[in-house]
């Protein structure tokens, strides 16, 4: 491929070329196109607001089997990046290194110019050569209807995140397309020879005047519906959860709540595969050692991206946890209902400790993990801007939890405190009840009769008196009193 080459050349004073003006509030650009019938190259020239992420130009009836060239800025901003694709599908055309085309700089650098960070208009002009058989099905040069088709992605908030000098740079999905015909027979030339980039007019001449078919697809409703659902499991009902568990202990809004959770998690599971396999999305260190070097990768549409393993692997960290929980739940409620002895034997008493501390763990490792899997996915979705509102969120939440967490501590510490403080009460008391009941014994025991000569016989009473306190400290008992 001699992409990045330049072809010098004066533009021809008299040219065939067909031309396709389009001009909507939505969107607008102008296309002309000559083809060489002995060589089949199609020569481009394509004007187009310098607002939007990309502009595309396909060649084919539908996006399955289409031709498909995408231009985008260059990281500087003023440069024009061609990237020749194949699509496969309803689905972003990935990048075909194959494909002989490049751009083309005429005597009057006009073209191949844009002021991406202050809008403007965008004039690319560029050559394929060899081109009309890489579409399916192949280009007809005699046909006076042959199908075409035009894209725009979204708006840019011109912050130069998207502007890539890759030339198999992610693209969002598009703002808008549309399918047109043009007259390959006004467009074709036999010979070569003087073939030039055709000059732009201001009416279609060749083409179709209106667009056969067109569609305005402002968001991409599958991939904010999958954002939607893993923020809010994430970002507001395993805290919510949490926070109430920990405060008022209600076991069934818990159960509830990570119900709802388990929900939200398995729908956003089914929208990410629904969505994975339209793009040709790479993690972004990925990106940055493959995509810049100009790889040929594909890793959204083989489900091995980062974003989308630790997905995987955090659904089965919720299946397990939720296990542990309802097994937790069993055994609390099994226990209560038993009459055996309090205290359970060893092995049972450790698997039931055992599940519930597993259980909490894994919540709390869920909720982390969760919260950078939503980070690396806005800017798997080349949305990194997001991450401005998410990460301040989730610190926001983080300081909240931490402060139910030492709410939750003082409370039960304090509680504990009053336990201790009662059973001291109570054993106070109970020491106090039989050094009682052991002075009324010894004073029965003086007060029966004695035999003339003998001292009077004192029993020893059966009672040994508690200890006060936890130091063992006590009263100890009461001696026997010696004769007189």
């Amino acid at each position: 491929m001699a992409a990045g080459s330049a072809l010098l050349a004066p533009v021809a004073a008299q040219q065939n070329a067909s031309t396709f003006v389009f001009s909507e509030t939505v969107a607008n650009l102008t296309l002309s196109l000559t083809a060489v019938a002995q060589t089949g190259d199609l020569w481009f020239r394509l004007e187009a607001p310098a607002e939007y992420d990309w502009v595309a130009i396909g060649i084919g009836s539908q996006m399955k089997g289409a031709l498909t060239f995408v231009t985008y800025p260059s990281k500087n901003g003023t440069a024009i990046t061609l990237s020749p694709r194949l699509s496969t599908g309803h689905t972003e055309p990935e990048y075909n290194s194959k494909i002989d085309a490049y751009k083309v700089d005429l005597t009057n650098h006009t073209e191949n110019f844009v002021d991406a960070a202050n809008g403007g208009v965008m004039q690319m002009a560029f050559v394929c050569r060899n081109c009309t058989n890489w579409p399916s099905p192949p280009l007809d040069l005699s046909d006076t209807s042959a199908p075409f088709m035009f894209a725009v992605g979204p708006i840019s908030d011109q912050t130069g995140m998207r502007w890539f000098n890759s030339p198999s740079a992610p693209l969002r999905s598009h703002l808008m397309w549309g399918q047109f015909t043009m007259d390959m027979t006004v467009a074709t030339v036999q010979s070569p020879e003087g073939v030039t980039v055709p000059q732009l007019q201001n009416f279609t001449v060749g083409a179709s005047n209106n667009v056969t078919r067109i569609q305005n697809d402002p968001y991409d409703y599958g991939s904010a519906f999958h954002a939607i659902t893993m923020c809010l499991a994430v970002g507001l009902f395993l805290p919510f959860d949490v926070l109430v568990f920990k405060l008022f202990r209600k076991i069934r809004f818990h159960m509830w709540t990570q119900g709802i959770t388990l929900g939200l998690f398995i729908i956003g599971l089914g929208l990410g595969f629904w969505v994975a396999p339209l793009f040709v999305r790479v993690s972004w260190y990925r990106w940055k050692m493959l995509v810049e070097s100009n790889a040929h990768i594909s890793q959204s549409k083989n489900f091995n991206s980062g974003h989308e393993i630790l997905g995987f692997f955090m659904i089965v960290l919720i299946l397990v946890q939720l296990y542990l929980g309802i097994s937790h739940h069993r055994q609390r409620e099994a226990k209560r209902k038993e009459f055996a002895p309090a205290s359970p034997p060893q092995d049972t008493k450790t698997k039931y400790t055992s599940h519930g501390f597993i259980h909490s763990v894994l919540g709390l490792l869920i909720f982390f993990l969760g919260i950078v899997e939503c980070a690396v996915g806005f800017d798997f979705a080349l949305s990194v801007a997001y991450n401005k509102l998410w990460v301040p969120l989730v610190l926001a939440v983080v300081i909240i939890l931490l402060f139910v967490y030492g709410i939750r501590y003082c409370f039960d510490t304090n509680k504990k405190d009053q336990e201790e403080f009662a059973e001291l009460d109570r054993r106070n008391a109970e020491a106090w009840q039989q050094y009682q009941t052991s002075q009324n014994e010894r004073q029965q025991n003086y007060a029966q009769p004695q035999m003339h000569g003998q001292f009077g016989a004192y029993k020893q009473p059966d009672v040994e008196m508690r200890p006060v306190g936890q130091s063992g400290q006590g009263y100890g008992q009461v001696g026997v009193p010696q004769p007189y």
